[in-house]
């Protein structure tokens, strides 16, 4: 994601895919166009846990991470502690 390599996280993301944050939540492709074009541009991030919930046949992953983005042209750090 910090390359902004859309075509190998073609390859990384499920097209039924949602991704969640503090701004809102959106699919694959959204996320996608967002990391190509820079609106956030995900620099680093330090991953501390996974949780996989499974919900009958739908499996919802959630990850505790630290993430430094730039967003909207301003870099932003997100710290979960």
């Amino acid at each position: 994601m910090a390359d902004k390599n859309v075509e190998k996280l073609k390859q990384l993301f499920h097209e039924n895919a949602m991704f969640v944050h503090m701004g809102g939540s959106w699919d694959t492709q959204r996320e996608l166009e967002i990391i190509e074009s820079g609106g956030i541009w995900y620099k680093k991030a330090d991953v501390h846990e996974r949780f996989v919930n499974f919900i009958e046949n739908t499996a919802v992953v959630l990850n505790r991470i630290d993430l430094l983005a730039e967003v909207g042209g301003r870099e932003v750090t997100i710290a979960n502690l």
